[in-house]
């Protein structure tokens, strides 16, 4: 137990010794899974945290097996080995935090966002696609019919998919997908997992939901092509009108 600053045979290298430094959080699945190991005649490895002499707790990875049993079958000598890993934990803990910070950032993000896995399904959905389409991350993430429930119309779907292979990076495409309520919404979605790779998504892309802007843009249209016709017929009726002398 020199690793953890205790003097060269402070304390008998025992199991009770090794128990009683156990963290209280980690003693029990831990000590359960070493007997268990035991009790099948396996070796076993894993990580747990012991007592270091200045009251502080030290990541550990222990590797063990009974080289030695009595009589009647039962553990007469074990052998392993204790490997300091805590620095090694400090950086995973570091690194998992960042990422739920992430992910707690993404999930409330006002614009749509979510990823996808190798296998072409989401992984990740966040609130304001729940809002936009309709749809909750449960039903959308791990659903291999996710993409079918979105464009619903397999013409223009298998379109946006030959679309895409031609360039998986994008910037500003627009798409119509349809929600859960039948409506069909615009939305102008931006690839860009090239330049932020993220851990576990092969691809994320950010969206904007233009459903609002492209109805006001056509009730713009509308309104000037009304105006247009309008003027037109003026135009015309008043080319019509018999000159006065």
């Amino acid at each position: 137990y020199t690793m953890l600053g205790y003097e060269p045979y402070e304390m008998p290298a025992s199991r009770e010794t090794w128990k009683n430094l156990l963290h209280p959080d980690d003693r029990e699945k831990t000590v359960s899974y070493v007997d268990e190991q035991i009790r099948q005649k396996k070796s076993w490895s894993l990580e747990f945290r012991l007592r270091a002499k200045d009251g502080n707790y030290k990541w550990i990875h222990g590797r063990g097996k009974v080289s030695e049993w009595d009589e009647d079958g039962n553990p007469n000598r074990r052998t392993g080995t204790h490997k300091h890993i805590t620095e090694r934990k400090e950086a995973e803990n570091t690194l998992i935090e960042s990422e739920k910070r992430f992910r707690m950032l993404a999930e409330n993000m006002p614009i749509l966002i979510n990823a996808y896995d190798n296998d072409g399904k989401f992984t990740f959905w966040n609130k304001e696609c729940e809002r936009v389409t309709g749809y909750s991350s449960d039903e959308i993430i791990g659903n291999p019919n996710a993409f079918k429930l979105l464009y619903p119309d397999q013409e223009y779907f298998h379109s946006l998919m030959a679309e895409w292979e031609k360039k998986p990076v994008f910037r500003g495409w627009d798409m119509v997908l349809t929600s859960k309520d039948g409506i069909e919404k615009t939305v102008s979605w931006y690839n860009i997992s090239d330049r932020f790779p993220v851990p576990n998504w092969k691809t994320w892309a950010i969206g904007v939901d233009l459903t609002d802007r492209k109805k006001a843009e056509n009730r713009l249209l509308r309104r000037f092509k009304y105006e247009e016709a309008l003027e037109r017929c003026s135009k015309t009726l008043l080319s019509d009108q018999p000159v006065k002398h």
